[in-house]
């Protein structure tokens, strides 16, 4: 059934987008809220119903922590949805327009779906680089010039940081000869035998790629932008989901360091990176007047936050897990709610 959470979303969509009404707009969106849960719900309980072929499956997998990003995603996936409702209420959507909303938004949420799930170093990136489409044209959905300034920066910045990492991953396999493999269960159980060079200077790349996905600073230009341009229950995804996927994905990453007993140097990166997004949040915090720029800059402090627990160890690694989740239920309900501020008074300062 874990299958079913790549394809049937995106295909509800695209049914609502054929049919451009508001009964199948609804039953597409909380459909897919509704699978989402189901699945979780089968994971936690270990059922799992398999129908994709055994070999494409080795590419797809619910593990332990994918299975907690997995159900903080789906959590702030149904809160967004439903506030949606408001949301096209408050904008008086046509059909047509919210069938476009929602086949969007599915696609996002699959394309997170895809990072949470990849067993595969190689799809892993695909997966993160179609976060960075999908989540572009929710960003300029109102269609306005600053929605479409910050959806262009966005997508520069994040290009520019994924291809780095695309570079990180070609430098990665060329260190992993003696592997001869780019599934991560592979790569941690023979990480002993991976170029101590390589993968130092694959992860420096891989690094970046993916800390500009996360927003950390200093390659945080994108984020307080497209936050605040985007609609509220998609700033809520943004911010709730989005960072925490390619949190995820650079975890599983780090986690080759840490089988090869070469943590310490990624333990720097984390570090370094962590108190840097915390002092430079803070600063940009205390001179904003926008409320949505204010949180998108509170979101980049605790992704900060996040690194600077992981460096840690293992208890730090558990404080972060929480924090994760505090941090996406608490960020998610505040630009909900910010939503209403400016539905109500109509400023977003």
């Amino acid at each position: 059934m874990i299958s079913l959470v790549l394809i049937l979303p995106v295909a509800l969509g695209l049914v609502a987008l054929l049919f451009k009404n508001i009964v199948v707009n609804r039953v597409a969106m909380f459909g897919s809220v509704g699978l989402f849960f189901a699945v979780g719900i089968m994971r936690w309980m270990n059922l799992e119903w398999y129908w994709f072929p055994k070999w494409l499956l080795d590419y797809f997998k619910l593990d332990t922590i994918g299975l907690y990003f997995f159900s903080v995603m789906t959590i702030v996936f149904a809160s967004s949805a439903f506030y949606s409702l408001f949301y096209f209420k408050e904008h008086a959507l046509t059909a047509k327009q919210e069938s476009v909303y929602i086949v969007e938004v599915l696609s996002f949420v699959t394309a997170m779906t895809g990072v949470i799930l990849a067993t595969h170093l190689a799809l892993l990136w695909v997966f993160v680089e179609a976060t960075t489409l999908t989540s572009a044209v929710l960003i300029y959905f109102e269609k306005k010039k600053s929605s479409l300034e910050a959806a262009w920066k966005y997508v520069f910045i994040c290009s520019i940081g994924i291809a780095l990492a695309f570079v990180g991953i070609i430098l990665l396999s060329i260190g992993s000869k003696n592997v001869n493999s780019l599934f991560f269960n592979e790569l941690y159980a023979k990480a002993s035998l991976i170029n101590p060079f390589w993968l130092k200077v694959a992860f420096a790349f891989i690094f970046v790629g993916f800390g500009t996905k996360i927003g950390i600073a200093p390659i945080h230009a994108w984020l307080p932008d497209a936050h605040s341009e985007a609609p509220s229950p998609v700033s809520a995804l943004l911010s709730g989901t989005l960072l925490n996927s390619a949190f995820l994905g650079l975890l599983r990453i780090q986690e080759i360091f840490v089988h090869s007993n070469q943590q310490d140097f990624t333990n720097f990166f984390f570090i370094l990176t962590g108190f840097l997004s915390l002092l430079v949040s803070s600063v940009f915090m205390l001179r904003i007047k926008n409320y949505k720029r204010m949180l998108a800059y509170s979101s980049i402090e605790n992704m900060g936050i996040l690194f600077i627990g992981i460096a840690l160890g293992s208890t730090g690694i558990f404080a972060a897990m929480l924090h994760t989740l505090a941090h996406s239920f608490s960020k998610a309900s505040l630009f909900l709610t910010s939503g209403n501020i400016l539905y109500h008074y109509k400023s977003k300062k």
